[in-house]
């Protein structure tokens, strides 16, 4: 798995300890959807909430979240920075 740097805070984006903050349906939901080509992206963690998995599909560079039930959602209108700055 190819780590990422956060650029704004110099921390990784998918940190090491995902079993600490992941559910155990969004750790097995990973497993399963990565023999369909989706990766772990980052994990957005916002104050006071639960923490986002975001993965993407190499294939069709489609973002989507992991619920904390496991479940895909696919959200087309989500904008992500590149790492070029654009």
């Amino acid at each position: 798995m190819v780590r990422l740097m956060d650029k704004r805070k110099s921390a990784d984006t998918v940190p090491s300890n995902l079993r600490e903050i992941l559910t155990e349906q969004q750790m097995c939901a990973l497993q399963r959807i990565a023999a369909f080509g989706w990766q772990l992206r980052f994990v957005r963690k916002p104050q006071s909430q639960h923490p986002i998995p975001f993965v993407c599909s190499d294939e069709t560079q489609t973002f989507a979240i992991l619920d904390d039930d496991g479940e895909l959602f696919r959200q087309p209108h989500i904008q992500i920075r590149s790492s070029n700055g654009a």
